[in-house]
């Protein structure tokens, strides 16, 4: 499903006998049948409410409730015919080549970008915006944990990434290598 001004996709499946939902590429959450096509997502001390609107048999689309906000979703992996990105693990030494600091050109404003990491972890602190964990989907590609709609693909030269791509919304962003 798809949901927001800025898509958020979240797949909603069924694994060992439980609904469950994960934003595509993050965690993933036991849903609590609470009736009427409505279910409980529990994240913490969070709680969000999803109401499906099944009409033959099928939901086609949702209402996300959370925090007082009402955020309406469609299904989209039908329709579009897309699966899922697979997330693929990283061994820490493969993570050298796109270890550094770059520059991102994000509107008309140069951001600073720091690529480091952190136990297991490969993760991005983006100036201004924070730090997130970046899963590997292979092919010097990336999505970010915090929103797995956007896409970091890093380019390599010589073993060691000389640039990358932010692709968001329908955009593309671009990154260079600082020295």
């Amino acid at each position: 499903y798809e949901s927001g001004g800025e898509p958020r996709r979240l797949r909603v499946f069924e694994e060992d006998a439980a609904v469950r939902a994960e934003m595509v590429g993050g965690p993933t959450f036991d849903l609590f049948y609470q009736g009427d096509d409505t279910f409980l997502l529990r994240a913490g001390a969070t709680e969000v409410r999803i109401a499906f609107e099944v009409e033959g048999g099928r939901a086609d689309a949702l209402t996300i409730h959370q925090r007082g906000e009402t955020l309406p979703g469609r299904r989209v992996a039908d329709a579009e015919g897309e699966a899922p990105p697979t997330v693929r693990p990283l061994a820490p030494e493969a993570m050298a080549p796109y270890l550094g600091d770059y520059r991102l050109r994000l509107h008309a404003a140069p951001v600073d970008v720091r690529v480091y990491r952190d136990g297991d972890d490969l993760m991005a602190d983006v100036e201004g915006q924070g730090t997130t964990r970046l899963l590997s989907l292979g092919a010097h590609a990336f999505l970010v944990e915090v929103d797995p709609d956007l896409r970091f693909v890093f380019e390599v030269e010589g073993g060691r990434a000389v640039a990358f791509a932010l692709h968001s919304g329908g955009r593309t962003f671009p990154g260079r290598r600082t020295p």
